[in-house]
């Protein structure tokens, strides 16, 4: 059973009835990109060549299921690119339920900012996906950027 670590920032904003139970084999062909993610980090073409020759070694890694919203991958990107590179029909996927497109792009930020190195202008691209203005009145509904990349407000 695929869960995702409650320490995870981003799970906090997922109810638990929403949270992926198990994954599923998708067609790689059925899957399109979450299109702010694709734009602000599209993957690089030496990582998906290096994924891609281990897929067509020893297959796909079931363990590393590939998050989708709707048919669009929120994380996995890269390694959806490296299946279709190597020839893959079908990819393990887990389907999350967000309450918004906003939702949906925290956790893919948080996902990306906890697992790569990213560098600064990579990081400032994220940010700024989700550097959307306050309504008069309102009230911020996610984390600061800090936050998300798990360090303090000072």
């Amino acid at each position: 059973m695929n869960t995702i670590n409650t320490e995870n920032k981003a799970a906090d904003h997922i109810p638990e009835e929403n949270r992926p139970q198990s994954s599923k084999w998708i067609k790689v062909g059925d899957l399109q990109p979450f299109p702010p993610i694709a734009k602000a980090l599209p993957p690089k073409p030496e990582m998906v060549a290096s994924i891609a020759e281990v897929m067509r070694t020893v297959g796909y890694d079931g363990s590393q299921p590939i998050t989708t919203w709707r048919d669009q991958v929120v994380d996995g990107n890269t390694r959806l690119a490296a299946a279709k590179e190597a020839g893959l029909a079908k990819v393990p996927c887990v389907e999350m339920s967000f309450n918004s497109e906003d939702d949906a792009l925290f956790y893919a930020i948080s996902r990306q900012v906890q697992r790569r190195n990213l560098n600064d202008a990579e990081i400032a691209r994220l940010f700024e996906l989700l550097d959307k203005p306050v309504p008069r009145g309102g009230t911020p509904t996610r984390g600061s950027a800090l936050s998300i990349a798990g360090k303090p407000a000072i």
